[in-house]
């Protein structure tokens, strides 16, 4: 829920994955994420001095559902934080991040975006998008080699494809795909703590600790709880009366 927790924790470990949109109900929601996200980490960068900045790559998956060209915003909350995202993401070359992101189709991002890319690579791509690009990237090659690369881009295979730098430089790469098994996962099973007998709730447990901490600790009051946990006081004084000696064992009982 708070974008800076993440951040904070950001430089611990080599790599952090965040999954955010597959959650959501609705898109918007995750456009406003993503923009406190964005926002944070520019206001993180410029508070931090040049002598303590770290090299950071920030990659984003289809990043076209994210910012699209202005009128074709996927809802209103979109529309609302497009600006505030793109003016981010300008900001970002200047601190010492690298961007990596993907998208469906070039036109799915304004060009104020697409400008901060030093590299775009080309997979196999179809329609206007594909003529449109090539067409401005080759426009100094003769019609022989356009015609050639654009029929190129359209039938060649998932592990091709064309890497233009900001010059209009290029070249054609192959890199194999990843082995992908055809195998559905099955999910099932509860997670549980060591030491806690099979059906017992995780969260239960964790819960309580935490109510029995403010109550005891911070001296909070049951109604305090109870307005915080959106239960009633009858509830609150239950859970902390009958915790089971397992759901306290961490804080001695």
């Amino acid at each position: 829920r708070n974008p800076g927790e993440i951040l904070d924790h950001v430089f611990e470990s080599p790599f952090n994955l965040v999954v955010f949109d597959a959650f959501c109900i609705d898109p918007g929601m995750s456009a406003v994420f993503w923009a406190e996200l964005f926002k944070t980490l520019i206001f993180k960068c410029m508070q931090t001095p040049r002598s303590e900045k770290e090299k950071l790559i920030f990659s984003v998956d289809e990043l076209n559902d994210l910012i699209q060209p202005k009128g074709y915003e996927l809802t209103r909350k979109h529309s609302n934080v497009r600006a505030l995202i793109e003016y981010n993401i300008r900001k970002l070359r200047k601190h010492n991040v690298t961007l990596i992101a993907t998208s469906h189709r070039f036109t799915q991002l304004g060009i104020s975006v697409r400008s901060q890319f030093s590299y775009i690579a080309v997979k196999k791509s179809f329609g206007w998008d594909a003529w449109d690009f090539l067409s401005k990237s080759l426009a100094t090659q003769n019609n022989k080699v356009f015609w050639a690369i654009l029929k190129d881009v359209t039938t060649m295979g998932p592990e091709y494809f064309y890497l233009f730098d900001y010059k209009n430089n290029f070249d054609k790469y192959v890199f194999r795909d990843i082995y992908r098994p055809k195998v559905d996962t099955v999910l099932e099973g509860v997670v549980m703590e060591e030491g806690v007998e099979e059906g017992t709730n995780i969260w239960k447990a964790r819960c309580l600790r935490i109510l029995r901490y403010l109550y005891r600790k911070k001296m909070m009051t049951e109604a305090e709880l109870a307005q915080l946990a959106a239960v009633s006081q009858p509830t609150i004084s239950r859970w902390l009366r009958s915790a089971q000696p397992h759901e306290l064992d961490s804080w001695g009982g």
